[in-house]
């Protein structure tokens, strides 16, 4: 469950560093070569797919997390009234 959390932790860090890079791109006044403008768009994009899909799995290990710690205390009530 450690190593889940931190991946996520991780690839949501990914994710928010994309979508920043992508806001700083489009800031830059590009010259008549290059346009960033397009690969702004994409890291924007990307980044806020992976964002979102990192944070539903940060959910869902929340959850799972505390049903499963529900679960550890009631079994730890019980063995303590016995």
């Amino acid at each position: 469950m450690k190593k889940t959390l931190t991946t996520t932790l991780v690839i949501l860090a990914v994710g928010l560093a994309m979508v920043l890079l992508g806001s700083v791109l489009k800031g830059i006044t590009w010259g008549s070569g290059f346009s960033g403008a397009e690969l702004a768009n994409a890291f924007n994009n990307i980044g806020y797919i992976v964002s979102v899909l990192s944070g539903v799995v940060l959910a869902a290990v929340g959850i799972s997390c505390a049903i499963k710690g529900d679960a550890d205390n009631k079994d730890e009530k019980e063995n303590n009234k016995k």
